[in-house]
């Protein structure tokens, strides 16, 4: 399989992005030391028990790890601030938390890529059901070394014993009735018309207006366009999350000074050549698959010289990746490690739909020309956390459209309209290639 020398990278955002598994763990409760307990390696990649896509009530038991007769080894790694990791023989591994949800670590000529570990409890009384985030421990996970010829499953596990931390809760108001009432166009239209009394206070420029394919839609249809869904308080994690994206101040002696355009426009490129049309998501929170296999599109056509060259499939990675959870959402970091660890296959093999089936529609043993997979994923800044807005614009000019991924404030702290230097201060992720095509 010929490789594709593209990159994705995800920027992390202003506030909170949702999760897609029901787990959050920050920065500081992963640093340390950890054993990794590592299955036997193959010459196959395989999906480690979970399913595709990945849910979160199907997540593998730690047996998968260990085939019939075979024993786990063990690896002590040291995770350091900011993105360094350490084993007995390597003192120059590196590492990146993948927000919230995980982990990815290369030490020992081996990548290692797992999520936190989370149980679910239900409160004897009301029989809710609420989930606990173990932060000193993984889920099943997938290694390799770095040549990509040998694969296994692993899991983790911190030397210092964690407790459990519950997400914080949220409030006891149900919003059941309000969001799943069907909204006609008089509904909508009232709506909007408060939305953009808000919206001309905090003075932003823009309006929102009436979507006709909205109207009929409960807002617990609507929302489901966002995937994924926070049960915590998004106030409470984005006050963590913020702690966690803020970047120190670099050396000036650190900084390569590059020139840059006053602007630069991608559509302005060729007329826009190198760049899919717009599409509709539809009823599917699908937006990190479709801006990300966007963003490899037009880094594959760009490097490729050849603006006809088929654009990637969206629903590979969609319904057939183990690494997010379909329709109802993911992060653009993980789409790129799986279309690294997986490969590509153009659109025309798996087109789009929201149906949520893993099924080709062509032979790939006779399809023509190369074959490839993204290469060198990674946030910019390299890992999370560590992104800049210049290195943004270097990476949008000098290697392609990237994808940034975005969370609305929490209306709670919508209190003034923020300046361009709280954008700054803010804009904290990390990505390496990614596309101009917007998330939801």
């Amino acid at each position: 399989m010929s490789t594709q020398n593209v990159v994705l990278s995800l920027v992390a955002l202003l506030g909170p992005v949702s999760a897609d598994l029901p787990v959050h763990c920050l920065r500081h409760q992963i640093e340390g030391d950890w054993d990794f307990h590592l299955g036997p390696l193959s010459d196959k990649r395989s999906s480690c028990g979970h399913l595709h896509p990945d849910t979160e009530d199907g997540q593998p038991s730690r047996e998968a790890v260990s085939l019939v007769g075979k024993t786990t080894t063990v690896k002590r790694v040291t995770l350091k601030e900011p993105n360094l990791a350490n084993s007995k023989d390597d003192n120059h591994g590196t590492w990146t938390m993948v927000y919230d949800e995980g982990f990815e670590v290369t030490v020992d000529g081996f990548n290692f890529l797992a999520f936190s570990n989370f149980t679910f409890q239900h409160d004897p009384t009301t029989k809710a059901k609420h989930n606990v985030s173990h932060c000193g421990e993984t889920m099943v996970g997938w290694y390799q070394n770095v040549d990509r010829t040998k694969f296994g499953c692993y899991y983790g596990s911190k030397v210092e014993k964690m407790a459990a931390s519950p997400l914080p809760e949220t409030g006891k108001v149900n919003k059941s009735a309000h969001y799943d009432k069907v909204m006609d166009k008089k509904a909508m239209v009232q709506k909007v018309a408060k939305l953009n009394k808000k919206l001309n206070m905090l003075q932003l420029s823009w309006k929102a207006r009436v979507v006709p394919k909205f109207v009929g839609k409960t807002m617990r249809q609507i929302n489901n366009y966002a995937g994924i869904r926070r049960s915590a308080s998004m106030r409470e994690l984005s006050k963590d999350l913020l702690g966690q994206q803020q970047s120190k101040p670099r050396s000036f002696l650190q900084v390569k000074p590059v020139k840059l355009p006053e602007s630069y426009d991608w559509t302005n490129v060729s007329d826009g050549a190198f760049l899919e049309p717009v599409m509709d998501q539809a009823d599917c929170g699908s937006c990190c698959a479709a801006s990300t296999m966007r963003m490899l599109s037009a880094r594959h056509k760009i490097a490729s010289k050849n603006s006809d060259a088929l654009p990637w499939s969206i629903n590979a990675p969609l319904f057939c990746g183990e690494y997010n959870q379909g329709c109802k959402g993911g992060y653009p970091f993980l789409m790129t490690r799986w279309s690294s660890d997986v490969g590509l296959v153009p659109a025309t093999c798996m087109r789009y739909n929201t149906a949520g089936t893993c099924k080709l529609e062509c032979d790939l043993d006779k399809l023509e020309g190369k074959r490839y997979r993204a290469s060198n994923h990674r946030y910019v800044g390299s890992w999370y956390g560590n992104s800049t807005e210049k290195e943004i614009m270097e990476e949008l000019v000098h290697r392609g459209p990237l994808v940034l991924s975005f969370e609305p404030w929490p209306r709670a702290l919508w209190r003034r309209p923020r300046r361009a230097s709280d954008e700054s201060r803010l804009n904290s992720g990390r990505t390496p290639h990614s596309s101009k095509k917007r998330q939801k």
